[in-house]
């Protein structure tokens, strides 16, 4: 499995990963917990782990909770003694990969952080607010030469002068002037924004202006922005949900769609008269997905769901609360408000806040103030002559991506010093032949070459501050302990359970033959569907079929260029639309319409009863289940071969009535 698939099934292993403590244990924290085998664990390496895991949970240090992550601490401890003790950590596939996390990992300690705590701060208080935002762009490229830049700037002043002095309608102006594509349909206007829905410059430039108020032109890789600020309304933060949905088959006719209607009428009537919610649901509701939960759908905000669904769940204030019947694309629905928060504190967003500056624009704020500390902390003492040197040696070549410095040349003059190590001219010039590009039409030979240097000095200096990251941070250390141990733990459970259920096809067959009785199908309708490219052929099909049949008149149909789709199995409610659009009953169905604009036919053979599956039929359930029992008995050799004594006194130290 590759190191990009691996990061991704990690979310699993994050509930049982532990990490070792670098330090000491506190006095008061040094209680050994529990022993397996000859190895103690102090209560300070669970306690650690179990808080980082759990801080926001409302059942921290409650009984149940500890026990429960006590249990997954120490089922990680086994897997990992497990997966040392026959050397997979000495394998140099697992120290590859474990070089590969290191580079990245190293990314987040290479940033200023106290910029980006800023950062995070004030993304979080956009967050809050959304604003109504239109604008007008005067395009301009990043690099453009000096007179370019100004004739774009000038010209947006003019755009401003002629709104604000002239009275002429901002959006007009757009359509008229603005270089983004789009404003030919929406005259400029961008909607409702919040943090992080476009790039950082304009993000800030319009939550610093007021209402009604037209920008100076504000200057992003994309040229100059004029930019006018709508509206502005409160977040409208997140809700818990739960519904009830009685499904419109896709082909339904009007007769089905008003049956829907009806069921979800009569479900209101039973709410109304005091029947629960989740009962009801569980019992009547056709989205499968949700039903066996009472309905449940977690949390969503604004833009999770479609706009019937959203405005129905909104309009709800108070916890409890049940709208009446409303109907989306799916059907008719019954959506219940089980809680409502707003927008999550600051520390309660924390980590989705740092993640998402990480990969916005804004992080060129904390990367560029992050070079200034390097060029502190490392002495950075440049020869601005040295570079000026290497510039006046470059010709026409270098516009084409081809530059080569000349032989006769000497590029031994001193280009900068950083942490008492001397870098040469030379070093640069190889780096700067590697790297360049062919510049584009009007890109100056200037600015491209700074370019490359700037990018050249900033590789150096932070790969020097990558050295020391292990010694400069504790908690860069721990977390390079953490990802070692959980691909230890992934590889030995790859090994043990994943993939020795999908191989050892004996004892999968041999566990399905124990359980077959967990593995059977609903019922189904056994039929043939029948597509053709238009009602008429349909019809004839259907007469065909009426009779017996249609092999025959599919021939002379395919010889004739005209071709009819079949597809034949056996179907369960909401395998298929047109099987759950047609009754359910042998013999041919009502003609039904698609989205190609196509003609559905279908035959129906037999209505089948419930029966067991075969274990091609049942393999994704059984191979899962077959998962699960291998992992018990893996965990069952390892107390075995490490006894685990759990120190009940010291565990309760930690349990909060």
């Amino acid at each position: 499995m590759n190191f990009r698939n691996k990061i991704l099934l990690f979310s699993w292993i994050a509930v049982c990963i532990v990490l070792f403590c670098s330090g000491s244990a506190t006095a008061q924290n040094n209680s050994i917990l529990f022993t397996y085998g000859q190895q103690e664990v102090p209560l300070s390496d669970f306690n650690y782990v179990y808080e980082k895991n759990n801080r926001n949970d409302a059942n921290l240090y409650k009984e149940q909770s500890v026990r429960e992550y006590l249990d997954l601490f120490i089922n990680f401890k086994l897997k990992v003694k497990a997966a040392e003790s026959i050397g997979l950590d000495t394998l140099a596939s697992f120290k590859n990969e474990l070089e590969q996390y290191r580079r990245q990992l190293a990314q987040s300690y290479l940033t200023d952080r106290d910029v980006s705590e800023e950062l995070i701060k004030e993304a979080y208080e956009h967050s809050k607010e959304e604003r109504k935002v239109s604008h007008i762009l005067v395009m301009c490229a990043e690099d453009a030469l000096p007179e370019d830049t100004l004739k774009a700037y000038n010209k947006a002043l003019q755009l401003k002068a002629d709104i604000v002095l002239k009275g002429k309608d901002f959006n007009q102006v757009a359509r008229e002037s603005s270089d983004d594509p789009s404003v030919r349909d929406n005259g400029g206007e961008l909607g409702f924004l919040s943090a992080f829905q476009t790039i950082y410059p304009f993000e800030r430039a319009f939550y610093r202006q007021q209402v009604g108020e037209i920008s100076d032109p504000v200057r992003t890789k994309y040229g100059y922005h004029l930019i006018k600020v709508e509206q502005k309304r409160p977040s409208v933060g997140k809700r818990h949900a739960a519904h009830i949905l009685f499904r419109i088959p896709k082909f339904a006719d009007a007769t089905q769609a008003q049956d829907a209607e009806k069921r979800a009428n009569e479900a209101y009537s039973l709410l109304q008269k005091g029947e629960k919610f989740e009962t009801l649901a569980r019992q009547i509701s056709e989205d499968k997905s949700t039903a066996p939960a009472g309905g449940d759908l977690g949390w969503f905000g604004a833009g999770k769901m479609v706009s019937e669904f959203e405005a129905a769940t909104f309009a709800l204030k108070n916890a409890g609360d049940f709208s009446p019947p409303f109907k989306t694309l799916y059907g008719w629905h019954i959506v219940k408000l089980i809680e409502s928060k707003p927008i999550g504190d600051l520390e309660a967003m924390r980590s989705e806040l740092k993640a998402k500056v990480e990969k916005d624009s804004r992080s060129e704020v904390a990367h560029h103030e992050f070079i200034n500390k390097l060029k502190k902390q490392f002495a950075f003492n440049e020869n601005e002559n040295g570079k000026k040197n290497i510039l006046s040696k470059l010709d026409s070549t270098f516009q084409q991506g081809a530059w080569k410095p000349n032989p006769a040349d000497s590029y031994d003059q001193v280009l900068f010093i950083a942490n008492k190590k001397t870098y040469r001219q030379k070093d640069f010039v190889d780096f700067l032949v590697k790297n360049q590009r062919r510049l584009r039409a009007g890109q100056s030979t200037e600015k491209a070459f700074n370019a490359l240097y700037q990018l050249y000095v900033e590789n150096e200096l932070v790969k020097m501050e990558e050295a020391i990251l292990p010694e400069k941070y504790p908690d860069f250390r721990r977390l390079m302990q953490e990802y070692r141990d959980g691909i230890l733990l992934f590889d030995l459970t790859n090994r043990e359970v994943w993939e020795k259920a999908l191989t050892d096809s004996t004892g999968l067959k041999q566990y399905f033959e124990q359980h077959s009785d967990k593995y059977q199908w609903g019922e189904r309708c056994k039929a043939t569907i029948y597509t053709c490219h238009d009602e008429a052929t349909a019809q004839a099909l259907k007469a065909v079929l009426d009779k017996g049949s249609a092999e025959t008149f599919i021939k002379e149909n395919l010889d004739k260029g005209i071709k009819i789709g079949m597809q034949s199995g056996s179907f369960e409610k909401g395998q298929n639309d047109a099987i759950d659009s047609i009754p359910w009953k042998k013999g041919t169905s009502r003609i039904l319409g698609n989205d190609k604009k196509e003609a559905i036919v279908v035959y129906v053979e037999a209505i089948l009863p419930p029966a067991p599956r075969t274990l091609d039929e049942a393999k994704g359930y059984v191979v899962a289940d077959y998962q699960a029992e291998l992992e018990k008995q893996w965990m069952q050799r390892l107390n075995t071969t490490y006894p685990v004594k759990v120190n009940e006194e010291v565990l309760k130290t930690l349990i909060k009535p």
